[in-house]
């Protein structure tokens, strides 16, 4: 009965061996395939196919070693009747050794799929003689007010590096996709920016659930998207570089300066979103530990696109009746015209009960703009009314470029001028287009920005060193500053109040700081 077994075992292991063996094949048709395509982009990548030839050659050398392997286990399944214990564990490291040349040979495999996409856009940019610039803001839908703008910067600003001799000696081409403000449009639309139009960058998004669509696309894609909005923090990537403020640089230095005035008691008005479900989490956490009691804190949630306010306004009325109260808002698109509308339409005057928005800025302010908002206010890193040389300079440009001489800027437009400067200096410097190469030159860049400030690219978080400015609106829509922080805010998005698993509960249930210390970027 021993040497049946043994003999038996001894076939399992020789066709466990053919299996690999076929499957190695499969893995050798793949990247043939590889090397076809490869061939097909341009002559110049010989040097791809002679890579190519060696890991055949490896492969089918681990074939052959294989194959001995199998030989070698049958004559010895016949001449150890007797070791059927040893047997079977000979057996289980020959399959382990498999599933781990597998593993392996589909690593490279990938490798090799991603490598053809970065050579077939390279030789495209070769081609057209253009590098291509990914543009993502909807143009259409609830977030057109608020996006658009942001969308006809970018142009702006690539139609004036072209004025000027382009980037590397070669004109920038703008590539504009409308997601339409569907979160979920969002995804396909980097997917064919980075494998169709072979875009160097993607600037865009505004909302987190469009953020956390794109984020798995670039980073499967090693592209390279820079994000100007504020947002609730909580993430991390090195294919996403941020330029809007995290809750440390907005909402926290929002709430104490409120406090500051002696409003102890706090409404945290937001739309149905990652963004305000996690801002509001990290301040209800942050005013507890400040000591301020459970009754002192009430949280409103409505959709996108809300504009029955009346309801709600009713409540932040009775809620702040005492004197005492504050309203943070986090309301996002045009929502925020019926919210506006109905604050003043209830009589909530800013004297007695203030609005801090973290979500408005000026170019969206016209729609919103009658006299009984002034005194309310808003929480950025940029104000248009800014008065500083670079500012001055940046109005005077976008003004022109939009034939409108009292046409307003705001903070994520600001966000967006920086990061396509940082992106222009990381090609020029970089010499090249190549997501890794760029990103190395982001790391702790630092540029003067519109606000006056020199803000600094973190070098580990990809998120930007900036400063917090509390503006007051006015009647004929502006927003003049108040109060400056002293100086850079850190940017470290992981907030101390926010456990990581609350965080991620927060994320899965919809469409989705405080500091560590950081040693400051140079």
């Amino acid at each position: 009965m021993v040497a049946g077994e043994v003999k038996a075992l001894a076939a399992q292991t020789a066709k466990a061996t053919e299996d690999i063996a076929a499957q190695v094949g499969g893995i050798q048709s793949a990247v043939e395939s590889t090397a076809d395509a490869l061939q097909d982009v341009h002559a110049s990548v010989g040097e791809i196919n002679a890579a190519d030839e060696k890991l055949r050659a490896a492969l089918e050398q681990q074939t052959h070693e294989l194959d001995a392997i199998a030989m070698r286990a049958a004559q010895v399944a016949e001449q150890v009747s007797g070791a059927l214990p040893d047997l079977r564990q000979a057996v289980g490291h020959v399959d382990q050794a498999g599933a781990s040349m597998l593993g392996t040979a589909e690593e490279l495999v990938g490798k090799a799929k991603g490598l053809v996409t970065q050579v077939t856009r390279y030789f495209t940019d070769l081609d057209s003689g253009a590098i291509k610039v990914g543009i993502l803001h909807s143009l259409s839908g609830t977030m057109t007010a608020s996006e658009r703008p942001l969308q006809e910067l970018l142009v702006m600003m690539i139609e004036k590096a072209n004025e000027e001799g382009g980037l590397m000696g070669r004109p920038l081409e703008a590539v504009i996709m409308d997601p339409r403000s569907d979160p979920r449009a969002y995804a396909g639309a980097a997917r064919s920016l980075l494998t169709e139009h072979h875009v160097a960058a993607i600037f865009g998004c505004w909302t987190s659930h469009s953020r956390k669509e794109v984020l798995p696309v670039v980073e499967a894609l090693n592209g390279l998207l820079f994000y100007p909005s504020q947002y609730e923090g909580e993430e991390e990537s090195s294919n996403i570089f941020y330029t809007g403020a995290t809750p440390q640089q907005q909402a926290i230095p929002a709430v104490d300066y409120l406090r500051r005035r002696g409003h102890n008691r706090f409404f945290l008005l937001g739309s149905e979103s990652v963004y305000s479900r996690t801002t509001n989490a990290i301040l209800k956490s942050y005013l507890a530990a400040e000591g301020a009691e459970p009754g002192a804190i009430r949280e409103v949630l409505t959709p996108f696109g809300h504009k029955d306010w009346a309801e709600t306004v009713a409540a932040i009325k009775r809620f702040g009746a005492g004197g005492d109260a504050g309203v943070i808002t986090t309301v996002s698109g045009d929502a925020n015209i019926y919210l506006y509308r109905e604050l003043a339409a209830q009589g909530i005057a800013a004297d007695t009960i203030p609005v801090m928005t973290l979500s408005i800025g000026e170019s969206e302010l016209p729609a919103i703009a009658v006299p009984e908002v002034a005194g309310h206010l808003a929480c950025w890193s940029y104000l248009h009314e800014l008065d500083t040389p670079a500012n001055r300079g940046f109005v005077r440009a976008w003004r022109k470029f939009c034939g409108r001489p009292n046409v307003m800027t705001d903070d994520p437009m600001e966000a967006t001028w920086i990061g396509f400067q940082m992106w222009m200096a990381a090609v020029k410097q970089a010499q090249s287009t190549e997501t890794n190469a760029v990103r190395g030159k982001l790391a702790g860049m630092r540029l003067k920005a519109p606000s006056g400030y020199e803000v600094a690219m973190d070098g580990v978080n990809h998120h930007l060193h900036k400063p917090a400015i509390v503006g007051e609106m006015t009647a004929d829509g502006r927003i003049v500053p108040v109060w400056k922080s002293s100086g850079l805010i850190a940017p470290d998005p992981w907030s101390p109040w926010l456990p990581r698993a609350e965080s991620t509960a927060i994320a899965r249930r919809g469409d989705t700081a405080q500091l560590r210390p950081l040693a400051y970027a140079s």
